[in-house]
């Protein structure tokens, strides 16, 4: 019998001494994209908060279920953000920026220094 794609074999090995053990898997479902203007509005309130500073941010590459922002100023970074994909899912474009604004997000980075700031679909919490 041929294993179909969900299926991995794993051979025999030390780890592995049981002869023909299969590990079931998920196949990996793709995620569409976050909206390129979401993410625009979160960089742009990052840029007025903290001006002059870089503003960067990046896909979790493993999950890709939080979008990840750095501030630095210099080379240094200052703050760290995380959005999860669904704050962006739940919330139209036109509400992103006056939620953040009712959560204090950029306040919230400013106490936090470089402690992680999580924002999630219900508000901002400081990471410990």
């Amino acid at each position: 019998m041929r294993p179909s794609a969900d299926v991995q074999e794993v051979t025999r090995t030390a780890e592995h001494p049981q002869k023909g053990v299969r590990i079931m898997t998920q196949p990996r479902r793709e995620l569409p994209e976050i909206d390129e203007r979401k993410l625009e509005v979160v960089r742009e309130m990052l840029r007025n908060g903290f001006p002059g500073w870089a503003v960067e941010d990046a896909a979790d590459e493993l999950d890709r279920a939080t979008r990840f922002f750095s501030v630095r100023q210099g080379r240094e970074p200052r703050h760290r953000l995380s959005v999860s994909r669904e704050f962006f899912h739940d919330h139209p474009i036109e509400r992103i920026e006056p939620l953040l604004q009712s959560w204090r997000l950029v306040g919230a980075l400013k106490q936090a220094g470089l402690r992680p700031v999580v924002v999630g679909s219900i508000g901002v919490h400081i990471g410990g």
